[in-house]
């Protein structure tokens, strides 16, 4: 699942969530496109402290970055998403209290 907001080719600005890859490249494929944030939202570690590390930097980044254009649906699933990764991997109350599940 990635989250990216972009102007496209006809200079609208455009955000959104992709869960297939394909849409996404099919979406920017212009080189007129500028692309203003993307957020991948995958742990990567080989630890349990360092998927817990990037988990964090994950939702720092989405809530600094994103502002606006979400639609209802895109806003709960990553809420949901926050909140199964937040529990798996010990942050959930964390996560709770900055309003992110």
């Amino acid at each position: 699942m990635v989250y990216a907001a972009y102007k496209n080719a006809a200079g609208e600005f455009v955000t959104g969530l992709y869960e297939n890859m394909e849409k996404l490249n099919r979406d920017l494929w212009s080189p007129l496109t500028e692309v203003f944030s993307m957020i991948d939202f995958r742990v990567r570690g080989s630890s349990y402290k360092e998927k817990q590390s990037c988990l964090c930097d994950i939702a720092r980044r989405f809530q600094y970055e994103v502002t606006e254009g979400l639609s209802w649906y895109e806003v709960s699933v990553i809420a949901d998403w926050f909140y199964r990764m937040g529990r798996r991997f010990g942050l959930l109350k964390d996560f709770r209290e900055n309003g992110l599940c």
